[in-house]
């Protein structure tokens, strides 16, 4: 009874929900239509930038199949670095041929609208050159005035442009001009330093180049060909420079004064070369040796061996020291060291290029000891190196004069100190036939009425080759 009473309200409530169900599925089914319709008729944004990047596509394709840019002819009136709107061809452009390769003129050639940016290098300068293209690679070439048609170099090829670098170099060392345009003086004239240096007010007193110059060239002159200090006080260089310039032998100091001068550019390189030095590359390896100067003075001579921070490999004499006392290991060790430390390269030191006497084996030791403790007797022994050139010396004097060669060189020294010449033909004597052709060497050398009748020997034919020979003075006197 109560299930029959019951079923009526259930069946309406499940009438009346799957009713709303379907209306809501219909109402639904409209709204996505509205919708529909409505995007279809919005305009569409991201098809069109797809298609603009296709077109984008499409253009630089056409571009890579047809690389050869528009052609106008330039305007006289215009510079290369001035900018003209493209303009439809007036006349073909015309192309020249280098190294077998054809090129263009840069201002020739138009590749986009932009302007062109303005140059301020020297190397575009009217005169000194200009931009090519090469047609087949289209890559961008250096044009130089001064090799292709002033001096007609035929083994110049057009520097290709990555930057005005390989160009501003290309005029430095071939044209002797530095990159900001300006004139470098000629190799072996002066340091570099000296060009950048700022110029004095003393044109109006000597000449254009100003003092400082002239003050280097005086030192360099009297430096390098030991001039006196006393010469620059000789009258007849005084009337040499009062010809050339009467104020200019005003400026010429004394004796003392350019003594002063020589001091003070010496320690001024010294300090320049200090700084080589500590920012050398490499390693910095040592030779010196040992030898007594014309006026019996002992002195050691320090070179330095090293790649610089261009890595140019150097070789520079940094010292030259008086000996005093014994020529022991203990003390060339101490002088070495002394040198070490002004420069400041302790932690830079490598490798020892010495001879064979047997001090030095003790003086490399004691350097290295000190400069470094912890390095073992095996590590020492291996810094140490041989001069070839005194091994080839000794295997000589062993060839000429056997195996006591020490022995022997003792004695024909002694014999020259002496001026016993009877003791000196004797000695090479006993040598054999290379002994005996230097008794005659140095008979004909010991008169100059010898050498002329020596010099006036012919004997023709076969041996013509050995006619009119002169023995030679760079061998020891007597």
């Amino acid at each position: 009874m109560q299930i029959d009473q019951l079923a009526p309200p259930f069946f309406a409530r499940r009438v009346n929900s799957v009713l709303v169900a379907r209306i809501a599925l219909i109402i639904l089914i409209i709204l996505s239509s509205k919708l529909i319709v409505s995007s279809t008729n919005m305009p569409p944004k991201r098809a069109a930038r797809t298609s603009t990047n296709a077109k984008k596509r499409r253009k630089c394709q056409q571009e890579a199949a047809d690389p050869k840019p528009t052609f106008v002819s330039s305007s006289p009136s215009l510079s290369e670095d001035e900018f003209e709107p493209a303009a439809q061809p007036t006349l073909p452009l015309q192309s020249f041929e280098l190294h077998g390769r054809r090129y263009y003129k840069a201002s020739e050639i138009i590749t986009s609208g932009r302007p062109r940016k303005k140059t301020t290098s020297h190397i575009w300068e009217e005169g000194k050159g200009y931009k090519i293209i090469d047609i087949e690679s289209m890559t961008e070439h250096y044009y130089c005035c001064e090799c292709l048609d002033r001096k007609k170099d035929r083994t110049y090829r057009p520097l290709k442009l990555n930057g005005n670098s390989s160009v501003l170099n290309h005029w430095e060392t071939e044209h002797n001009i530095n990159r900001s345009g300006k004139p470098l003086l000629k190799k072996g004239s002066i340091d570099k330093q000296l060009v950048n240096q700022p110029k004095k007010n003393l044109s109006q007193v000597v000449w254009a180049p100003d003092f400082m110059l002239f003050k280097m060239l005086l030192i360099r002159w009297i430096v390098f060909c030991h001039i006196a200090f006393a010469q620059l006080e000789n009258g007849y260089f005084l009337e040499l420079l009062t010809y050339l310039n009467g104020k200019l032998a005003k400026l010429i100091p004394g004796r003392h004064t350019i003594r002063k001068w020589v001091i003070n550019e010496f320690l001024k390189q010294k300090k320049s070369l200090r700084k080589e030095l500590r920012c050398a590359r490499s390693s910095i390896h040592l030779s010196f040796d040992l030898w007594t100067s014309p006026n019996c003075h002992a002195i050691i001579a320090i070179c330095a061996h090293y790649v610089d921070q261009n890595g140019a490999l150097q070789t520079k004499l940094i010292a030259l020291r008086r000996v005093e006392g014994e020529h022991s290991g203990e003390n060339q060790a101490a002088i070495v060291l002394k040198v070490i430390k002004e420069y400041g390269i302790r932690k830079k030191i490598g490798y020892f290029m010495l001879d064979n006497a047997s001090s030095n084996d003790t003086c490399v030791d004691c350097i290295l000891r000190k400069l470094y403790p912890n390095m073992t007797e095996k590590q020492r022994k291996s810094r140490r190196l041989r001069c070839l050139g005194h091994v080839v010396n000794l295997i000589a004097q062993a060839f000429l004069l056997g195996t006591k060669s020490d022995e022997a060189l003792e004695e024909l020294e002694l014999a020259y100190l002496r001026k016993d010449y009877d003791k000196i033909a004797a000695f090479w004597r006993r040598r054999g036939a290379l002994g005996r052709l230097h008794n005659v060497v140095r008979y004909i050398r010991m008169t100059p009425q010898r050498r002329s009748e020596f010099r006036r020997c012919g004997i023709g034919g076969t041996w013509a080759l050995f006619d009119n020979l002169e023995v030679s003075d760079f061998c020891r006197a007597n």
